[in-house]
């Protein structure tokens, strides 16, 4: 493995810096000039059914696609209108009465894309507890929490307006913890409709939710000593103090709450790393965990297919050069791509659409499967901020070319320093005892067929390694897929009783 030599590479590394910059740089005019054409193509038009090539995307019409509305309310909220250039008029009432047959129609404001994870909550008409949570080493998570209704507790509507009696549903209050992926919140499992969120259908069945927010999230953004704003050792985490410490305060915070001796974990993309991480680094764990659900799993990232592996060199690299300068949170809500997307990507269906396929290129392609309309949602919840290490330790595993599950490389000096090897400690899988049930989708580029086959055969406690009955479910289908219900819910479900 290459070791940077401060002293004598750093020219060379400001160097390939500048590059770097420079090509995120050309991209971003790419994608202005993208923005341009696809103005003056939406412009010229207007056949139904037709689809058209555009930078290699296939852009299909969305012709008779009328929004999914089920459960999103306006009115619990002020948006900001001068803020926006755009009549943002057409609410969701009006949006059921039109088909959007042009592409120039512009994508209906969702109220829900400038609103918290815990404002969503209460919009969907659920009752909501936020917890804070301090790790070992001082960081400070906030949970958020979907409450069943105890013995003589008010009834309260949820999806449909429909009222729950929990001595009759089959959840009967059993705690079940959901952990996002990489750079995302607990957000991710509440921006689908109600009646197809994995969150909002748990709390209907009458289970404990509880959705996790990984250090350094907008949600999680705090710690008894460090000031995120001014002390870069805030974000100095990978992958390893998140599963260390995050998830194993919050399952023992949750068990304590809630009185249970044991909770289903679920866990998207990196939130399975995660807990495979706490397991075999808290072995006692596996007691407390009545089964765990793996979507997308993380673990080796050798099979990987996304165009990150084109980047992962890079980033490994510019990892050890932010180590050392006052870095702050990368994927955030805050950074300038969340503007570029409300400008470019939210202002008509057919530039919706371009936006859409960048997040396909990313992880798989399958647009007859996502609801334009939820688009900026997702944009304004799928970037809430995480480290420079957590990224560059993806990027780490993909440059080993090998089959292997392990901690984060701080070259051959520093691994001497923390695990006195020159490679990174390998993390031994067979120790993670607690049931677990794996899922994956043939066209998810970035959690392979070939990946979770790899981690079913090193698990101590696989009771299944299942594929997605479907050829296009991609890595963001496990979360937002319209057909999601039928093509996963429903199936899992009975695996939280």
């Amino acid at each position: 493995m290459q070791v940077w030599n401060n002293n004598e590479n750093g020219f060379r590394q400001m160097l390939r810096l500048s590059s770097m910059l420079g090509i995120v740089w050309w991209w971003c005019c790419l994608l202005v000039l993208a923005s341009a054409a696809l103005d003056a193509k939406s412009q010229n038009s207007s056949s139904a059914g037709e689809s058209r090539m555009f930078g290699g995307f296939l852009f299909r019409r969305r012709t008779n696609q009328v929004p999914d509305t089920n459960e999103k309310n306006s009115n619990d909220i002020d948006v900001e209108q001068d803020e926006y250039p755009l009549d943002w008029s057409l609410d969701y009432d009006e949006a059921e009465d039109k088909t959007f047959h042009s592409d120039d129609v512009r994508l209906p404001l969702d109220p829900e894309a400038y609103m918290t994870s815990p404002e969503i909550i209460t919009n969907r008409g659920y009752p909501l507890e936020i917890h804070h949570v301090t790790t070992g080493d001082g960081y400070i998570l906030e949970l958020h929490r979907i409450p069943p209704r105890h013995n003589g507790s008010p009834a309260w509507n949820g999806t449909a307006g429909r009222i729950h009696d929990y001595e009759t549903t089959e959840g009967k209050g059993r705690p079940v913890f959901l952990q996002h992926g990489v750079f995302s919140s607990s957000a991710c499992w509440l921006l689908n409709p109600s009646h197809r969120s994995l969150a909002f259908r748990l709390a209907d069945l009458g289970y404990d939710v509880w959705m996790g927010n990984t250090r350094g999230n907008v949600y999680s953004r705090h710690h008894v000593e460090l000031d995120p704003d001014e002390d870069p050792q805030f974000w100095q985490y990978s992958w390893d103090e998140i599963g260390y410490f995050d998830i194993p305060a919050c399952i023992h915070y949750v068990l304590a709450v809630s009185g249970w001796d044991k909770l289903v974990y679920a866990g998207h993309s990196l939130g399975t790393g995660l807990f495979f991480i706490a397991m075999i680094r808290h072995p006692e764990l596996n007691s407390k965990i009545h089964r765990m659900l793996a979507l997308a799993p993380i673990s080796s990232k050798h099979n990987l297919r996304s165009p990150f592996r084109l980047v992962s060199p890079i980033i490994a690299r510019l990892a050890v050069v932010m180590d050392k300068m006052p870095t702050k949170a990368i994927f955030d809500q805050d950074m300038t791509l969340r503007s570029v997307q409300k400008r470019l990507c939210e202002r008509n269906f057919f530039k919706a659409s371009f936006c859409r396929d960048v997040l396909f290129l990313i992880a798989g392609a399958n647009p007859d499967n996502f609801d334009l309309n939820l688009l900026p949602s997702v944009n304004a919840h799928l970037f809430q901020g995480t480290s420079i290490r957590v990224i560059a330790q993806f990027a780490q595993h993909y440059n080993t070319g090998k089959e292997i599950f392990q901690q984060y490389d701080f070259g051959k000096k520093g691994n001497l320093e923390r695990y006195g090897t020159l490679e990174p400690s390998v993390y031994d899988m067979s120790k993670v005892t607690a049931p677990v049930y794996l899922y994956y989708g043939l066209n998810d580029l970035i959690s392979t067929r070939e990946d979770s086959e790899w981690a079913a055969s090193q698990l101590g406690n696989v009771q299944g390694l299942f594929q997605v009955d479907d050829e296009l479910f991609n890595h963001w289908d496990f979360l937002w897929s319209i057909n999601v219900n039928e093509l996963l819910y429903d199936h899992i479900l009975p695996l939280f009783h």
